[in-house]
Order: structure tokens, then C-alpha cells, then sequence
């Protein structure tokens, strides 16, 4: 049930012009896809965020988030292949 920005769906369709052997039927199917306002989907959160909690809560979990992307990226760069072949 996603729906592109008219933005992107305007380069689909631009896109389909291109393509010879795609139907002006098929074109016109696409063209009239329902579309949705740009990062409609981003704000919408199935919980609080850490800047909207309250009290103790917001700052436990503020800090255990920065700390767990803090392990997450130590080990992205320990295991990284990129990193590896630049040291060798």
C-alpha cells in the first residue's frame, strides 16, 4: 500500500517515454497511480522517540541508543572488508 511522491513518479513516467515498446495504455496506468506527500511514512513512529519521552525514561534510553550504535559501529569497523583491504 505504498504510494510514490509525485516527485519520483514523475520520473517513471518520464522514464517510460524512452522505451519504445512500452504501450501508451501501460503509460497512461502509471501515470494515474495514486501518489502521497514526500516523508509522510518517516513520521510516523509505532513508538516515542527518545527526545519525546519523559523523566528518567528519556535519558536511559537516549543513552543506551548512543551506546549500542556505539558497539554497532566499533564492530562495523573491526569486521569491515573495505577497512581491511585499505590496511593490507
Amino acid at each position: 500500500d505504498l504510494k510514490p511522491s509525485p516527485e519520483y513518479l514523475g520520473y517513471i513516467v518520464e522514464g517510460l517515454k524512452s522505451h519504445s515498446n512500452v504501450s501508451a495504455e501501460y503509460r497512461k496506468e502509471v501515470a494515474a497511480i495514486a501518489t502521497t506527500e514526500p516523508a509522510s511514512l518517516v513520521t510516523s513512529y509505532p513508538w516515542k522517540q527518545p527526545e519525546n519521552r519523559g523523566g528518567w525514561l528519556g535519558i536511559t534510553s537516549g543513552s543506551y541508543q548512543k551506546f549500542v550504535q556505539m558497539i554497532f559501529l566499533m564492530f562495523l569497523y573491526k569486521y569491515s572488508l573495505t577497512d581491511h583491504f585499505i590496511r593490507q
